[in-house]
């Protein structure tokens, strides 16, 4: 991620509203979330600044049954899968000039109660162009799996592709060539 990225005043508002309010409910929390992921008016950089404020607060303020139920015990696996990914990532790709924040993130589907879990890694570029590698669960009874998703922001560019967690291999040489592709463009 740039860090000479700017948050504007709107967002540095809300962002002093989610940390000043004490009285806070899970769905508000998650409605928050929710409006953050989708508003087509703030960047990447300042959704991410608010989705992870917003999981912040969930862990803090319901740290026991809420928090693990939504962020942590069901994505241990999901977790370390990811960060064996992004380790491996960061040896063999250069990925400084990032768009978006690095690293193994929480995916707005669970924290807005969508998807039982869901977990990912991204990269996004100047042009946006963007590709990520999510481990998703759609609820405890369902299998997890992976999906790799190829797009351009603003355009109809938009490809995803699922994969059964036994062929995670496949999956990561797919999100690989569309990351190397990615990288390439930025220059």
């Amino acid at each position: 991620m740039n860090s000479e990225q700017k948050i504007s005043d709107r967002v540095l508002k809300v962002k002093n509203y989610i940390e000043e309010r004490k009285d806070w409910q899970l769905q508000d929390l998650q409605n928050f979330f929710n409006n953050a992921s989708n508003d087509k008016k703030i960047t990447d950089f300042e959704k991410e600044i608010l989705t992870e404020l917003c999981e912040k607060i969930i862990s803090e303020r319901f740290p026991k049954k809420n928090s693990r139920k939504i962020l942590n015990n069901k994505s241990s696996e999901a977790k370390i899968l990811l960060e064996e990914v992004y380790s491996d990532l960061i040896k063999n790709y250069d990925l400084s000039k990032n768009k978006v924040k690095n690293g193994v993130k929480p995916g707005g589907y669970m924290i807005g109660g969508q998807m039982y879990v869901d977990w990912y890694i991204s990269y996004k570029n100047d042009e946006k162009f963007n590709t990520s590698f999510a481990y998703l669960q759609k609820s405890e009874e369902t299998e997890p799996y992976i999906e790799v998703n190829f797009r351009k922001v603003g355009t109809d560019l938009d490809e995803k592709k699922d994969f059964p967690i036994p062929l995670k291999d496949e999956a990561l040489l797919l999100f690989k060539n569309n990351l190397s592709k990615i990288i390439n463009k930025t220059n």
